[in-house]
């Protein structure tokens, strides 16, 4: 194994560890959401740290209800990141996003937090009870 993909493992190792460490913090002091507690709507980020939380524990279903749109951008993240160690092994060359994929994804979060707002829409309030 290459220097290159040791340091993409450890990477990958920190960022779960960050992950963890973080959503522990965030139970502990028992975060809330400044969007719901000031304005009581439901931003496009809420349920992410319960969604990380079940994450850990391997309930993937209640993980996909907490927040489907990260879920969904997390899978994505971490396919890709498998896919670059995979060619960092294998000593490919792999692709590179543009930034340019920023605003469209930009869109996509802004009316799933719309949609997570409309009391009509499948999206309004579908957590896990």
């Amino acid at each position: 194994m290459n220097k290159k993909s040791l340091k993409i493992i450890v990477i990958l190792i920190g960022l779960i560890s960050i992950a963890f460490v973080l959503v522990n913090f965030f139970t502990l002091i028992g975060y809330k959401c400044p969007w719901r507690l000031y304005f009581n709507i439901i931003c496009a980020g809420c349920g992410v740290t319960r969604m990380v939380k079940s994450i850990f524990r391997l309930e993937i279903y209640n993980a996909f209800l907490y927040n489907p749109l990260f879920f969904i951008l997390f899978s994505i993240i971490i396919l890709y990141l498998l896919y670059v160690l995979i060619c960092t092994i294998l000593r490919k060359k792999y692709y590179v996003p543009s930034i340019k994929l920023l605003y469209p994804l930009a869109a996509i979060i802004v009316i799933f937090m719309i949609l997570r707002n409309i009391p009509s829409s499948p999206l309004y309030d579908i957590w896990p009870k």
